[in-house]
C-alpha cells in the first residue's frame, strides 16, 4: 500500500510521515515542559502564599502585643494621674478647711497663714 502511495505521490509521503512524527515529538515534549513549568509555578505560588500567611500572622501577633503593652502603659498612667488628682483634691480640701478656720482670711491682705497656704500649692 505504501509502495502504491509512493508511486502516486512521488515519494514525499514517507517524508511527510517522518515530519509529522518529528512535529508530534516536539509537541509532546513542549506539552510536558508546559506541565513542568505549571507545576513549578504552582509550587512557587503555594510557597509565596504560605510565606504571606506566616508574615500576616506574625504582624498580627506583633500588633496585638504592642496594643496590649500600650493598654498596660495607659492603665499605669491613668492610675498615676488618678492618684495625683486625689492628692490635689485632698490638698484642696485641707486648704479650704484651713481657710474656713482662719478668722482673717476674708481681709484684703494676705496674712501669714494665707502665705503658708499659698506656698503649699506647687
Amino acid at each position: 500500500m505504501i509502495k502504491l502511495w509512493n508511486a502516486v505521490t512521488g515519494g514525499w509521503i514517507v517524508y511527510a510521515l517522518l515530519a509529522a512524527m518529528v512535529v508530534g515529538a516536539f509537541g509532546y515534549t513542549y506539552h510536558l515542559g508546559g506541565k513542568h513549568t505549571a507545576a513549578e509555578w504552582q509550587v512557587k505560588y503555594t510557597t509565596l502564599e504560605r510565606n504571606y500567611a506566616t508574615a500576616a500572622l506574625a504582624e498580627g501577633t506583633r500588633q496585638a502585643t504592642a496594643n496590649q503593652a500600650a493598654k498596660q502603659a495607659e492603665a499605669i498612667r491613668i492610675a498615676i494621674i488618678a492618684a495625683q488628682s486625689a492628692a490635689l483634691q485632698d490638698l484642696q480640701r485641707k486648704l479650704d478647711d484651713e481657710q474656713d478656720n482662719d478668722p482673717t482670711s476674708s481681709t484684703d491682705c494676705i496674712n501669714d497663714a494665707g502665705r503658708v497656704r499659698l506656698n503649699k500649692i506647687d
